[in-house]
């Protein structure tokens, strides 16, 4: 997940914005975070339970509250996208759906920006989460 997200904030969305026309790089990128959010759903979810179980067989003590650690933060990437990244998603979407050319000239750009940022801290949520779950699983010898 964290690799799609890189993907994503760091070359298809600094693509996008050079696209010519504003209102179809609106239009392209609701098509594609429509495509997306429910993968993004579900890998969290997914990860959120794997640590979850994780830390419930856990070894120690200190492995256990790792792996809730690494639980929390990947959960976290849905509240973090209800509260910060949906609000930008909603504006762009009624954009796209006025069919609004001179909003998507005067404010789609930076709507798109807003979201690649919050989609980069998301995308750092996920990260931390990994690597605390990672690290704790490499400890446990399951190699």
């Amino acid at each position: 997940m964290t690799g799609g997200n890189i993907v994503v904030s760091f070359v298809v969305m600094p693509a996008l914005r050079e696209s010519s026309l504003a209102l179809d790089r609106v239009k392209v990128f609701c098509k594609t975070f429509d495509r997306a959010a429910p993968w993004m759903v579900s890998f969290g979810i997914i990860a959120s339970a794997a640590y979850g179980t994780a830390a419930y067989f856990a070894p120690t003590p200190s492995s256990q509250n790792a792996l809730i650690a690494a639980s929390a933060f990947s959960f976290g990437i849905l509240p973090f996208t209800v509260v910060f990244i949906f609000p930008t998603v909603f504006k762009l979407k009624d954009i796209k759906a006025r069919l609004d050319s001179e909003t998507a000239l005067s404010q789609g750009d930076g709507l798109l920006k807003k979201w690649t940022t919050l989609n980069t801290v998301r995308m750092s949520l996920m990260t931390v989460g990994s690597l605390i779950g990672l690290k704790e699983l490499y400890e446990w010898n399951l190699w």
